[in-house]
């Protein structure tokens, strides 16, 4: 009989703090589900800029940061490798999604990592994509050469 009563004493106490609690702070965890901080109509738990209006959602770079409120909308520094292949005057590369080439806005750098000879090399910016030439310094055209391997690294300044 003691332990019942000792039971429904703790029962009532807890439920007398959670009907206390309740009022005190409501429901929040239904509202945080459902609140739209920046108004634009996305709520926070899917919206990609949180406290900045962006309906649309606009995600260029695919960072999963909406572009009103990413540092770098356009996608950082592309970083990669590439390979003019042997006797071939170019090669034209595309950059990974997001990190576009424009030539209005546009740096890119290279630096070889296999000898490039008697070569050097010049770049060529087109809408999302580059080419890199070889121009053989003492000869025109370049003249016949092994495969030459590069890095390179696109920045983007808005």
């Amino acid at each position: 009989m003691r332990r019942l009563l000792l039971t429904s004493f703790i029962i009532v106490v807890v439920t007398a703090l959670a009907v206390v609690a309740f009022s005190v702070f409501g429901d929040r965890s239904v509202d945080a589900q459902f609140e739209d901080t920046d108004g634009d109509g996305i709520f926070d738990q899917i919206d990609n800029c949180t406290f900045d209006f962006n309906p649309d959602q606009a995600d260029a770079d695919q960072d999963g940061f909406g572009d009103v409120c990413d540092p770098e909308p356009f996608g950082a520094n592309a970083i990669g490798r590439g390979t003019i292949p042997a006797d071939q005057p170019s090669v034209t590369i595309t950059p990974p999604t997001g990190a576009g080439v424009d030539p209005t806005n546009t740096v890119v750098l290279i630096t070889f990592a296999s000898d490039p000879g008697a070569n050097t090399a010049w770049v060529a910016l087109a809408e999302g994509t580059f080419t890199v030439n070889l121009v053989d310094t003492k000869a025109k055209p370049s003249k016949a050469h092994p495969a030459i391997d590069f890095m390179y690294e696109v920045l983007n300044h808005p």
